[in-house]
């Protein structure tokens, strides 16, 4: 090298790295040879990038070989190089040779942490194989490493992927039960696993669940519940005398005769406003706009219920009307009554006289359709 400077591992760690990337596995391994040359020891980092680089050039063995020399020759691979080759292991499907690896870090005096557990479970389950992974888990809380909420819901996992809800319930508690609170990945997977089984009262329940832990639904989760809803709709969810908030909207609006994915749509929407969650209601029927789905009256009953609870009342036209195509104010009326029990009469009592207001509105033109005129100015992101 000029003026007798030579790289140090960070720099052959990315010039490996980009070779990697590129395919150019020769390259690379011609890098670690003159690494080696040049007397420049490899780091937990160099560890990792060789097998990442490896995986993707489907040579995993040559990897093991490399890193199992590095450990003999007493180089300290460290947390990240044992992370990088027990995520090999896994890939290949080597469970067996990726649970040794935590014998060898913890003689090694190296921790595990979550993701060392978290991969072995993954790769546990991807085998079927959930006996191991509960053998892992319970390692996990015996050494009280990283026994959090990515190691339990990797658990969970497996037992919703096996079809056993009960047991990733019992998962579940036992996360809570250690002051640890679930988070939207833990509450979807449950969601998703029991609309899956068509067990929509249990859906119904976690979202609740969710919702009352301030645990903020995303995407997937509302994907989970509108495909759970609308596409399994046994008649005993209209003749169950107590049911879960979602599932009584749900089933009313069916029995009016509404369409399961509207119905679907406008429950989740109705839930949310229930629960005074207004801007995740907005946010979430924006995206449904976004796909050109309207949602009318049943979704405007709710939408004023969650404007007035948030003390708004004198702005939901700003709020609500960029939102909103048309409605029939009776059906407006009528859902406000089904939404009674689940609101304050404060809140009912100022959305009664908004509608009201409307319906006097709609008698004056002889007309129970009320428009809003599209593409107004106003801002849907300002509420």
């Amino acid at each position: 090298m000029e003026g007798g400077a030579y790289p140090d591992a960070c720099i052959y760690n990315v010039l490996m790295n980009g070779l990697f990337k590129k395919g150019r596995i020769t390259d690379a391994k011609k890098l670690i040879v003159e690494m080696l040359g040049n007397n420049v020891s490899p780091d937990e980092f160099v560890y990792a990038t060789l097998v990442d680089g490896h995986i993707r050039c489907g040579d995993f063995a040559e990897t093991e070989k490399f890193f199992n020399l590095m450990v003999e020759r007493g180089v300290d691979p460290g947390l990240v190089g044992y992370n990088a080759m027990i995520k090999g292991y896994c890939k290949f499907g080597r469970i067996k040779d990726a649970i040794c690896c935590i014998s060898r870090m913890t003689r090694r005096r190296i921790p595990p942490d979550e993701f060392t557990y978290s991969t072995i479970i993954d790769g546990c389950i991807k085998q079927k194989n959930l006996f191991s992974s509960l053998g892992v888990f319970t390692h996990a809380v015996k050494w009280n490493r990283s026994s959090n909420v990515v190691i339990y819901t990797s658990l969970m996992n497996g037992f919703c992927r096996s079809g056993d809800i009960a047991g990733a319930v019992k998962i579940l508690r036992d996360m809570q039960s250690h002051s640890m609170a679930p988070n939207v990945v833990t509450y979807t997977m449950l969601i998703g696993s029991c609309c899956k089984e068509g067990k929509l009262a249990e859906a119904s329940l976690f979202f609740e669940e969710m919702l009352m832990s301030k645990c903020t639904p995303n995407h997937v989760t509302f994907h989970y519940l509108v495909n759970g809803l609308s596409n399994n709709i046994p008649f005993s969810i209209l003749r169950t005398e107590s049911k879960p908030m979602l599932l009584d909207i749900f089933g009313t609006m069916i029995s009016h005769g509404h369409q399961p994915i509207s119905a679907a749509y406008a429950s989740i929407i109705a839930y949310l406003c229930m629960k005074r969650m207004l801007e995740t209601a907005l946010l979430l029927m924006d995206k449904f706009l976004e796909v050109g789905i309207m949602l009318e009256s049943v979704t405007f009953s709710a939408l004023l219920c969650g404007v007035c609870s948030d003390g708004k009342s004198d702005e939901w036209r700003s709020i609500i009307s960029s939102r909103i195509s048309e409605i029939d104010v009776d059906v407006a009326i009528q859902y406000l009554y089904k939404f009674e029990c689940y609101s304050t009469p404060e809140v009912i009592k100022q959305v009664s006289l908004i509608l009201q207001g409307l319906l006097r509105e709609c008698n004056s033109m002889e007309n129970k359709i009320l428009l809003f005129p599209q593409n107004s100015g106003v801002d849907k992101g300002e509420h």
